[in-house]
């Protein structure tokens, strides 16, 4: 049975948040939220940045268990790419140059 998975991602001052069941997305969304409350990733406020998430997940019919979160990390990008369908042998290739086009930074980095 697959079962819905939650991702929440904190940086800067923006909550992202990713609601999944397999591969397919369910719900996408993110909030930017004052600069007194969280700032480049750090949560100063606990408590007010707990009812910033929980409006977040509520409205969003995120999973109340299952849960993946993500550390703040410099020179860090998500994104959610749309691929047509494609072989497997030409996977990598495609996800390299989706990557290209969004990211203007050399592959390398």
């Amino acid at each position: 049975m697959v079962r819905k998975v939650g991702t929440i991602d904190f940086d800067g001052r923006t909550i992202r948040l990713l609601v999944t069941k397999g591969e397919e997305i369910l719900h996408w969304a993110s909030a930017t939220v004052s600069g007194e409350l969280m700032n480049q990733g750090l949560i100063l406020k606990p408590e007010e940045m707990a009812e910033e998430i929980r409006g977040l997940l509520g409205s969003n019919g995120a999973p109340r268990r299952r849960f993946v979160t993500s550390l703040t990390g410099h020179r860090a990008a998500s994104r959610v790419l749309t691929f047509p369908n494609v072989k497997s042998k030409f996977l990598n290739e495609a996800v390299r140059r989706k990557a290209k086009q969004e990211m203007p930074l050399p592959m390398d980095e």
